[in-house]
């Protein structure tokens, strides 16, 4: 499998790719390690950043989820991205992946 530095390369190579191309900041900010979904605004929380990235097993027919932004139903999870342990990712294929969602 691909090296951890591999696996987060594909994926802030994916956040920057939409920054460039929607004109808007991303940065890397300290995670406190709480739990995904733990009671927090869904923006500017001083446990993590607004987008998390995390995996979970999946069936096979899904690459990642990505949980829409509504602050009302999402809460801390809006804007966070969950992919699948089981898939076999590359890093090029994980790169698109990341970038789809």
């Amino acid at each position: 499998g691909a090296t951890r530095e591999a696996w987060q390369g594909a994926i802030l190579r994916a956040a920057q790719t939409w920054a460039q191309l929607a004109n808007v900041s991303i940065g890397v900010v300290p995670d406190s390690g709480a739990a995904f979904g733990t009671a927090a605004p869904p923006q500017g929380s001083p446990l993590f950043g607004d987008i998390r990235v995390g995996g979970v097993p999946m069936s096979g027919s899904e690459l990642a989820v990505a949980v829409p932004p509504d602050p009302y139903f999402s809460g801390s999870l809006a804007g966070d991205i969950f992919l699948n342990t089981s898939a076999a990712l590359t890093p090029s294929a994980l790169y698109s992946v990341a970038l789809h969602e």
